[in-house]
């Protein structure tokens, strides 16, 4: 049994889930590119502050150039998606940057219990059979007392034919 954080931000509708990575609009998962989900979770998490264009594309971009029409881009993707065109949530301060202008609840990080079992790998024993000249093997019919508990006989048929059919594969 393991762990693990969930930590989500709510505003207005939408629910941006940094564990799963997406973007919610109720139950409704909302696709977004994976640069423009990570300027929205760079708003987001400084929301009510101004954040020039150089900080948006240093954050997002680390060290990779990239033209101010990725940015503009991102923030397209990202007002279509909050259906913001009026520019009510992420407001452009022109010629200094952007401000993600909407109130965030962070759900902070909460307990999720998932389970995770291991299993031990499986070992096929494969073991040669006569033929009888013409491709065609004689598969042993075990008894009842042969089977000891260990198989079963009809499990023992259903092996000896997958036995069988990985050897004519070969």
């Amino acid at each position: 049994m393991q762990k693990l954080s969930h930590q989500t931000h709510c505003f207005d509708e939408f629910v941006l889930d940094l564990t799963r990575g997406c973007l919610l609009h109720g139950h409704e998962e909302i696709k977004l590119r994976p640069k423009s989900f990570e300027v929205l979770r760079y708003l987001v998490e400084n929301n009510g502050r101004l954040i020039s264009k150089d900080e948006l594309i240093h954050a997002v971009w680390v060290g990779m150039a990239v033209t101010d029409d990725s940015l503009v881009q991102c923030l397209k993707d990202i007002r279509h998606a909050l259906g913001d065109q009026a520019q009510q949530i992420i407001k452009t301060v022109h010629g200094r940057g952007y401000i993600f202008d909407t109130e965030v609840r962070d759900n902070g990080s909460t307990q999720v219990t998932t389970y995770t079992e291991e299993t031990a790998g499986v070992q096929v024993i494969i073991e040669e059979e006569e033929t009888n000249g013409h491709g065609v093997t004689g598969i042993p019919q075990l008894g009842a007392s042969d089977s000891v508990g260990l198989i079963s006989p009809h499990r023992a048929t259903r092996i000896a034919r997958l036995t069988t059919g990985i050897k004519q594969f070969r």
